[in-house]
């Protein structure tokens, strides 16, 4: 395993910049300032109230094993599926109404075994795949990246107390009932009605709340429009990625990429800045800059989407080491990178 991951280490070609491990908030500012962030968080810890409180705790881990194995298993799979093609959002849902169905069917005791295999086989991948998976999505954004280990981290936190805290509720009630069964006989139907309560709760909270993963980031090869790879307003290669009739009045691209050096070198004379400008975004048309020692970049697109600039930067560094003897020593030929092709077949096909 070792090797394995020394191995992975040294192929890996992407690397967080400094630029964009850097972060103008702090941590505590981003999960309270963000509604989407504290929202799901809070949806999570109810969640994992109920999951505390619906625990089997009284018969404990009593699992018919090939039961619990096929949910378990299946679970991880349908989950990982429903996640990105139905949504971040939405699969959340679903699998909350799941869940309370178990919970609402359990009331036979002699099918103990059979509702904690099942219980256990769905609820732990459902929770897990949510809090990593939603953990991944908010620590991606540009102020979060840097703070990836602390967002998992706090949506670990925050599912895990949650569930103590639902099992502590739970066996603080439950031993206060058999202590005075006739004062508080009320709790036994208390606690059976809470959970589905709860998770009536969640799923109002959770709608009006933003989807993470949204259509128009899973397709994000239709927003697609042209790309171009320029030194000193030199153009090296150009990709168009729509018809041909929707390139018919473009300029030259040598026009194109002077024009993008042009803005580029005055933007930078006027702010006195080193910091290179990543995007414009200008009447639906978003045009994604990347940077390397000798080559810049230039993505077309329709929308701002945080994929394309990951893409583009992988793109960019692929770029420059397939070219890197041709960039360090161009002489104005433009003909050994028309294999360019391949690579925007790897990156943006």
């Amino acid at each position: 395993m070792t090797l394995s991951l020394i191995w992975i280490s040294r192929n890996y070609s992407y690397k967080e910049t400094k630029e964009r491990l850097k972060s103008e908030k702090k941590f505590i500012e981003i999960l309270m300032g963000s509604l989407h962030i504290s929202g799901y968080m809070i949806a999570l810890f109810a969640l994992a109230l109920v999951l505390g409180n619906s625990f089997p705790i009284e018969y404990g881990f009593n699992v018919i094993t090939p039961i619990f194995i096929f949910f378990f298993m299946s679970s991880f799979l349908i989950i990982g599926v429903l996640l990105d093609n139905l949504g971040r959002k939405w699969t959340f849902a679903a699998g909350i109404l799941f869940i309370s169905s178990i919970i609402l069917f359990s009331g036979d005791k002699t099918t103990e075994g059979i509702f904690a295999s099942i219980f256990f086989g769905v609820s732990v991948p459902i929770s897990f795949m949510i809090i990593f998976t939603f953990a991944g999505d908010f620590s991606t954004e540009r102020n979060t990246i840097r703070f990836r280990g602390r967002m998992v981290c706090s949506f670990l936190f925050i599912f895990i107390g949650g569930f103590v805290l639902g099992i502590l509720f739970n066996f603080l009630l439950t031993q206060t009932h058999i202590k005075n069964p006739v004062f508080f006989y009320w709790i036994p139907s208390f606690l059976d009605g809470l959970s589905p309560f709860i998770l009536i709760v969640i799923l109002v909270w959770i709608i009006p709340l933003p989807e993470i993963l949204t259509a128009r980031e899973a397709d994000w090869k239709n927003t697609l429009r042209n790309l171009y790879a320029f030194n000193s307003a030199v153009c090296l290669f150009t990709q168009n990625f729509t018809s041909g009739s929707e390139n018919v009045n473009l300029p030259n691209e040598d026009l194109i990429t002077g024009g993008f050096s042009g803005i580029l070198s005055l933007l930078s004379e006027i702010t006195n800045e080193q910091k290179n400008l990543r995007i414009i975004d200008k009447e639906g048309v978003k045009i994604y800059f990347a940077y390397g020692k000798h080559v810049i970049i230039a993505l077309v697109s329709t929308k701002n989407l945080p994929i394309l600039s990951k893409k583009l930067e992988l793109f960019t560094k692929a770029f420059e080491k397939k070219y890197e003897q041709e960039l360090i020593h161009f002489k104005g030929k433009i003909n050994p990178f028309e294999t360019t092709t391949e690579l925007i077949t790897k990156y943006f096909r």
